[in-house]
């Protein structure tokens, strides 16, 4: 796809439902507007003690090219870049719980199955136009509400 698209002078995007539906659409507005004045930092969080407690096949979440940040964070990082524009620079540490996970639902309920990648993130991203995002996309958080996975803009 990423090669089609070059041969074409195309970009490649994801979840557009994301960056064009009206929570983003209007996080934007409000901030062109001026509502919070400049904005200054953000906070972007994904966090959950793993996919194995709901998805029936899990496996493929702890292998090579799987982990929260590679299946998450693109949302996450999509509104991000639509809100505040292209990010200039990033740090960021990853690390993983466990070694092994066990499977919480059926039909494969008990099995175990090997982590193969990271499933914790955490980092710092600036953009260009100035603000700093705290970000963190995890596997690992057993506490916590759903509604802290919301992001936040401070201005």
């Amino acid at each position: 796809m990423l090669d089609l698209a070059k041969r074409k002078g195309l970009q490649v995007g994801c979840a557009p439902d994301t960056v064009l539906g009206p929570g983003t659409q209007t996080v934007r507005q409000l901030i062109e507007e001026g509502a919070i004045g400049r904005p200054l930092s953000a906070r972007i969080q994904m966090a959950s003690p793993g996919v194995e407690h709901w998805h029936t096949n899990p496996e493929f979440y702890y292998q090579a090219g799987g982990g929260p940040l590679l299946d998450m964070g693109p949302y996450y990082l999509s509104f991000l870049i639509q809100v505040f524009g292209p990010i200039k620079s990033v740090q960021g540490r990853a690390t993983r719980g466990f070694d092994e996970r066990v499977i919480r639902c059926q039909p494969l309920e008990g099995q175990i199955i090997k982590v193969e990648t990271a499933t914790h993130y955490v980092g710092s991203l600036e953009t260009h136009s100035g603000v700093i995002v705290q970000v963190m996309f995890s596997f690992d958080h057993c506490y916590g509400q759903q509604s802290d996975n919301i992001p936040e803009v401070f201005g």
